[in-house]
């Protein structure tokens, strides 16, 4: 089974957050998938003493970059607008064929808040 958080000293990576309810099925829509898979990312980080202020990176994997504008306001919503840096991506599919949207972060537990 692959691991969905590595940490390497101060660096901790989140990575395949998918937007699926808490009885494992992918949510429906663009909106609700982005809300579940920021979810699950501040539930990971906080196993690992932090919050989402830790977050340095973070990328987007889109399957439909009409749909971006949705997601980004969930984004924005999330992070009170204070995104930390970000790159949207457009991919052909994902591992399911429901799935909208894909989030990977990098955060480091040196980030002082």
């Amino acid at each position: 089974m692959f691991r969905s958080v590595a940490r390497a000293g101060d660096l901790i990576f989140v990575i395949g957050m998918i937007g699926r309810d808490e009885a494992g099925r992918v949510a429906d829509g663009i909106v609700a998938q982005t809300r579940h898979a920021l979810k699950r990312i501040d539930d990971l980080l906080a196993e690992q003493g932090l919050g989402r202020e830790a977050i340095v990176r973070i990328r987007f994997f889109l399957t439909d970059m009409q749909e971006w504008p949705a997601a980004r306001w969930v984004i924005g919503e999330f992070f009170h607008d204070d995104v930390p840096p970000a790159l949207a991506l457009a991919v052909v599919a994902l591992a399911d064929p429901s799935m909208k949207i894909e989030i990977e972060v990098e955060a480091s537990a040196a980030v002082v808040t």
